[in-house]
């Protein structure tokens, strides 16, 4: 279906398909996508018990410790990107991101393998292991979608939008099939075979990652980095800084600001306009208007022009939603939903199939995948009414409203928590309850 629609477009588009990039070099691309992704979310969402069990480590010791090497493989990407874009370019990036990871997962699955190499303090290969992870999800997560987009970057550009928006489609589809593989497949070896099995599957899947993305290098469209709008971020703060004594007009209007040759942006925005003076022509004693809208000035780094100015802003503008969804990260944290789960009967059907712990992530892309599907089609038409706006709500509504929601699945965890602990009071009082680990069932040998 994916592979007609796109060729339609290209074919539509008047392009011949015999070049490099182009549908072609997608398929080896999205497979070290999904790939990756399954090995990923299969190692992850099950991990707090292998730690628990084989490392014998409390909950809130493994929960900790996943809960740092995820924020440091959350993170991981903002360098990676600065990385790829400035200097190496996304194919050695993504290239070297997968090797990473598959790295990583062997070192973890060696510790499952050498004996003696679990009990603490001897940590030294599960550390590795993260560590190259880590900087594995640094190198593919922020270039990965990017660099499949970059294939069709030699495209007419007026058939351009279209293909990407398949591409987008296709490739957000796989997320969540790779997702549902992870959760399902994955955690019932896990949980049936062994941790030796359970961690050689994601290894044996890293691996095919990593080679699909290799074997597709002759086809790959591989823009070199560029330090271009980093480098245009950095001026526009210089000259803010240099510039921040000058006097901004009473109104912002044409000729008073710093643009290159015809350039659509002639004036900046009213926002943030305190930045406005970084490129003001009048900021500079020797700067002079010149017919063309440069200034002499610009060329000794006392003037920047309004595009990187108005990059600068939107910089900043998007820099509070990333703390804001830190906490809604925390509210989705599957770490102790696992144990949780444990306490649960499981039993589905009349067979009596026990479902796996670590399988109940799957109801969050479930829901995610329901919402994300009836939005366009029954709530956005609903709420236009209601609001004017032909989406229904603006990003930062929606954004916001998720932020809200997400406030509520904590607090019935904890009302929850907070109502087992006191049905158990009486029997803790007593000495006889029984342990955790003897109401589980039998699981995971090494």
């Amino acid at each position: 279906m994916e592979h007609s629609r796109v060729a339609e477009a290209e074919a539509q588009g008047g392009f011949k398909a015999d070049g490099k990039g182009g549908f072609k070099a997608l398929p080896f691309i999205i497979s070290n996508e999904i790939l990756e992704k399954v090995a990923g979310f299969g190692l992850n969402v099950n991990f707090i018990t292998y730690l628990n069990m084989q490392y014998h480590l409390n909950l809130a010791s493994a929960g900790s410790m996943l809960f740092v090497w995820g924020a440091i493989s959350n993170f991981a990407p903002i360098p990676g990107a600065v990385i790829a874009d400035m200097y190496l370019g996304r194919f050695v990036v993504v290239a070297a991101g997968s090797i990473a990871c598959l790295i990583g997962i062997v070192f973890i699955w060696l510790s499952t393998m050498i004996p003696g190499a679990r009990p603490p303090p001897h940590m030294a290969w599960l550390l590795a292991g993260f560590a190259f992870m880590s900087i594995g999800a640094g190198g593919v997560r922020p270039c990965s979608m990017a660099f499949g987009a970059d294939q069709f970057s030699r495209h007419p550009r007026e058939r351009r939008a279209r293909i990407l928006q398949v591409y987008f489609n296709a490739y957000y589809g796989s997320m969540g099939v790779a997702f549902m593989v992870a959760v399902t497949v994955v955690v019932y070896v896990q949980d049936n075979f062994g941790w030796k099995v359970g961690i050689a599957v994601p290894m044996g899947l890293m691996l095919l990652s990593a080679a699909s993305f290799l074997l597709g290098s002759g086809l790959y469209i591989k823009d070199k980095g560029s330090s271009e709008m980093f480098t245009g971020i950095g001026a526009a703060v210089a000259a803010a800084v240099r510039n921040r004594g000058a006097l901004l007009p009473a109104k912002t209007e044409d000729g008073v600001y710093h643009h290159l040759k015809d350039c659509k942006l002639t004036v900046p925005t009213d926002r943030l306009r305190l930045l406005n003076k970084a490129c003001m022509i009048s900021s500079t004693k020797e700067g002079a208007t010149s017919i063309n809208g440069d200034v002499d000035g610009s060329s000794d780094g006392r003037l920047c022009t309004v595009d990187q100015v108005e990059q600068l802003k939107s910089a900043i503008r998007v820099m509070p939603i990333w703390p804001s969804t830190i906490f809604l990260a925390l509210a989705m944290n599957q770490y102790f939903a696992v144990p949780q789960a444990e306490k649960m009967d499981r039993r589905v059907g009349a067979a009596g199939f026990r479902m796996p712990s670590g399988s109940f992530a799957l109801f969050n892309m479930a829901t995610m995948s329901l919402w994300s599907g009836s939005y366009d089609r029954w709530i956005a038409p609903a709420l236009r009414r209601l609001t004017g706006n032909p989406r229904g709500l603006s990003m930062k509504q929606r954004i916001g409203g998720g932020l809200l929601f997400g406030t509520g699945p904590p607090w019935w965890r904890a009302r929850g928590a907070g109502r087992r602990w006191a049905a158990g009071a009486p029997c803790r009082r007593s000495g006889s309850c029984r342990s955790s680990r003897s109401r589980g069932s039998p699981r995971r040998s090494a």
